[in-house]
């Protein structure tokens, strides 16, 4: 499936984790050393202003709020 992120990334990914990982690996500047702190980061950023925080417990979770928000979506 293709999908868009909030800044306008498109990215192709068939799991969450590839979506997740997709996103990491876009970001201009590497912070993170592995895809949970990558979550956890984004989960800190994203949820500023949303009614729940993004789920970090795993990539499925992570993608189901990041879909349900508007942060990502599908093409």
């Amino acid at each position: 499936m293709r999908y868009r992120f909030i800044d306008g990334y498109e990215f192709e990914a068939n799991t969450a984790e590839e979506i997740c990982t997709a996103i990491w690996k876009s970001m201009k500047f590497s912070f993170r050393s592995s895809l949970q702190e990558w979550m956890d980061a984004n989960a800190s950023v994203m949820s500023e202003g949303l009614a729940e925080p993004l789920r970090t417990d795993s990539p499925e979770h992570h993608v189901e709020d990041m879909l349900a928000a508007g942060i990502i979506r599908k093409i």
